[in-house]
């Protein structure tokens, strides 16, 4: 997941800041949590919106010296990551 898809999975704009991706994520938890009777599915795209967000930033001023720091190592896991879920969505599949 990237985090353009990440910010609008949970209804926020490039920029946002961490306060709002927490205040967001809750939100959207405890909408979507099972026990709540909200969707599994949904309650999963929630919770790896928050975290791709958590670790890669939102593009705020605040997070993106991380970013700049960490290079493009970050690409690499992105898209092991992306092939792994895919993968997995594929094996479930058959």
């Amino acid at each position: 997941m990237n985090r353009i898809l990440a910010l609008e999975i949970l209804g926020l704009e490039l920029g946002a800041t961490a306060q709002q991706v927490k205040t967001a994520y809750r939100r959207g938890a405890l909408k979507c949590h099972p026990d709540k009777g909200g969707s599994r599915a949904d309650f999963i795209k929630i919770k790896q919106a928050y975290d791709c967000l958590v670790e890669y930033g939102t593009g705020s001023k605040d997070t993106e010296k991380k970013h700049n720091d960490t290079g493009p190592t970050w690409i690499g896991s992105e898209l092991f990551r992306v092939v792994l879920y895919e993968w997995l969505d594929d094996s479930r599949d058959s």
